[in-house]
């Protein structure tokens, strides 16, 4: 299940032993609908074709390393390790480069 949708705090209803509605909070709601997709398709195939959601939006929002590293306030060459396989990029870091990219930092968790 994708990690977003984990981190709702759904309802499903039942009528004759079927789903028929799912309740949210509003505000859950909103972020759903809102009028930029959550994760465009193709930041998704970027992530599968790299293994790095880093990667993935900087790709796809046409930024390079250079670019998002002088943004983040970190080096290019901190940027690059966390832009391999299976890095892992501490909390903090990851908020500077969501704030640098302009989007949520939940868009960066895996």
């Amino acid at each position: 299940m994708n990690a977003l949708i984990e981190k709702l705090d759904w309802q499903i209803i039942e009528k004759s032993g079927k789903p028929e509605f799912v309740i949210l909070p509003y505000e859950q709601y909103l972020k759903l609908v809102s009028d930029e997709p959550a994760f465009p398709n193709e930041v998704i195939g970027l992530e599968i074709k790299f293994d790095n959601i880093i990667k993935a939006w900087r790709i796809y929002l046409k930024v390079t390393q250079e670019q998002l590293a002088k943004r983040a306030d970190i080096s290019q060459a901190a940027l690059s390790q966390m832009e391999k396989p299976g890095a892992k990029p501490h909390g903090a870091t990851l908020k500077k480069i969501a704030k640098a990219l302009k989007i949520s930092p939940e868009l960066l968790e895996s």
